[in-house]
């Protein structure tokens, strides 16, 4: 099964999370994501290299320039991953009143959430909120839920991009988050915040009925192929 599996463990039950029961639905746009990362790092290395014509059309001089560009979507993942963990601290502790380290890698997105704060109006009740549903077998961790002016709650994960790409996938887990939310939830939101030019965000607001049940479709899928039994043994 593709990705890094995480599980909570709760009143000594370990479950899978979320992110882990959801990186069993296949994402066709990261594919084509890699492939145009692959193809700029081959692209990059051939304009740039010093190696003479002849040199460059050896076997092995093209399989090292490909072997190398097929690290490149890692890499890039890698940075990426590890700048939205350092983004969502920063947005946490800023939300919690604590001293936030403003680098500059993080001062666009960090910004970007202040833009979102000062318009939305609404008060923060819990941050990083661990949530779990032990008879489905499922947790977790929601970002933030917030309160309006009218005492509703609002469940809302927060995404960083450049590029503004929202994946089906993030409906499915804010929903599976709410579901799993001891209290009523009155709505939920995927907030995708900028992290480089200019601040500016956009909020997704989720259809947490139908976004639940493509979830649940989805944790049946992981639990029937990990629990195996999918092979008739041959005598």
């Amino acid at each position: 099964m593709p990705g890094k599996e995480r599980t909570y463990t709760i009143d000594g039950i370990e479950l899978p999370s979320v992110t882990t029961i959801l990186n069993i639905i296949d994402k066709p746009w990261l594919s084509a994501w890699q492939k145009k990362e692959m193809g700029a790092a081959i692209r990059t290395e051939l304009l740039s290299t010093q190696l003479p014509e002849d040199e460059i059309k050896r076997i092995d001089v093209l399989d090292e320039i490909i072997k190398q560009a097929k690290k490149i979507p890692a890499l890039i993942g890698k940075e990426a991953m590890s700048l939205g963990t350092k983004i969502h601290q920063a947005i946490e502790d800023y939300s919690l009143g604590k001293d936030v380290e403003i680098t500059d890698d993080v001062k666009i997105g960090l910004a970007s959430f202040k833009l979102w704060r000062q318009e939305s109006g609404m008060t923060l009740l819990e941050a990083e909120r661990v949530v779990y549903d032990k008879d489905l077998g499922y947790a977790g961790t929601a970002d933030a839920i917030y309160e309006d002016n009218f005492g509703r709650k609002f469940i809302f994960d927060y995404k960083t991009s450049s590029s503004g790409i929202v994946s089906d996938s993030y409906a499915l887990q804010v929903a599976a988050y709410a579901a799993a939310y001891p209290d009523v939830i009155n709505g939920a939101y995927v907030l995708m915040l900028n992290k480089s030019g200019k601040p500016d965000f956009k909020i997704h607001n989720v259809n947490l009925f139908e976004s639940f049940k493509a979830f649940a479709s989805a944790l049946e899928l992981y639990k029937k192929i990990k629990g195996g039994n999918l092979w008739i043994q041959q005598n």
